[in-house]
């Protein structure tokens, strides 16, 4: 009987917990629901406590960068460094992007006030457009710490931007219909992509969410035929380590368009991260003896593997 009542307990939690996660109430990645299926009691526990410190330090992070913002807002950040105030007055007097100092090269210059206010910078942008998103995820590996926390801070606001943007698009996609649904898988497609560059995903994540960008690639090379998103798809292949997926998507490249530059980079690029050099050889010099035009970038490749 009282095996029965534990049992029955234990099944309230998981139908508990399957529910919050599917609604979107808890933090936890759904993958930490195995834990409360199986190990009774103890997993939920464990479920619980992590659902608590993702909850709290994502709260604190959100927190801290709407502090910032508010300081930001009112002006309230002062400087004493003469570099610093001569940036804040250039962007003060709403000089051009192009003439300011790039985050990227900030990063790495020796003026740490310089480096902090840049940063800051970039984190008030309220364009939305997350331009910097690559280079904020390569800053939470600097060595200033504050420089780290912004960027860590940053990471944060820019990934929950993304998934609430792809959650609404993948709404907009099931329920579009005729023209408005390829406009939508446009914006889907290259959204995803995007995020995908910025290398804040990690993991299961990463994994899931390229999966998607797949299937929607796939879903829009056979409506349009379009050499670059066969190209797109085959790379994402590469990368992921689905060798005899991509290989299928070459094949398809060759025979629709064998004298694309597209087709031959892809081609050298899958040759050379499975190592056959071989046919990486024999690509390269039908390639080279080939009575067609042959870019400068592909120029540069060929007398790099021609031996």
């Amino acid at each position: 009987m009282e095996a029965v009542i534990v049992l029955s307990v234990h099944l309230l939690f998981v139908i508990l917990f399957f529910v919050l996660s599917y609604k979107d109430l808890v933090t936890n990645s759904r993958l930490m629901l195995a834990l409360v299926v199986f190990i009774p009691f103890v997993g939920t526990i464990t479920f619980l406590v992590m659902e608590y410190f993702l909850r709290f330090h994502v709260k604190k992070a959100r927190s801290i960068f709407s502090f910032i913002k508010d300081k930001a807002d009112k002006n309230e950040i002062m400087v004493k460094d003469d570099n610093f105030s001569d940036y804040s007055t250039l962007r003060s007097n709403n000089i051009s992007s192009d003439d300011a100092i790039p985050l990227e090269d900030a990063l790495v210059m020796d003026d740490r006030q310089m480096r902090r206010h840049v940063m800051l910078d970039v984190l008030m942008d309220s364009s939305g457009n997350h331009a910097h998103s690559a280079i904020i995820n390569k800053a939470r590996l600097n060595d200033d710490v504050e420089v780290v926390h912004y960027a860590t801070t940053a990471t944060i606001q820019i990934t929950d931007d993304f998934e609430k943007k792809l959650i609404n698009l993948a709404k907009k996609y099931k329920e579009a219909k005729g023209e408005e649904r390829f406009s939508v898988l446009d914006e889907y497609i290259n959204t995803l992509e995007i995020y995908l560059n910025t290398g804040i995903l990690q993991g299961n994540n990463l994994r899931i969410h390229q999966e998607t960008y797949n299937q929607l690639l796939a879903e829009r090379s056979n409506n349009l035929n379009d050499i670059e998103d066969y190209e797109k798809l085959a790379n994402s292949y590469i990368k992921m380590g689905q060798f005899n997926l991509a290989e299928i998507i070459i094949n398809e490249m060759v025979e629709l368009w064998p004298n694309s530059e597209h087709t031959w980079l892809t081609q050298i690029r899958f040759l050379t991260t499975l190592k056959r050099g071989n046919e990486l050889h024999e690509l390269i010099t039908r390639i080279k003896n080939g009575s067609f035009y042959k870019s400068k970038k592909l120029q540069e490749i060929i007398e790099f593997w021609d031996y």
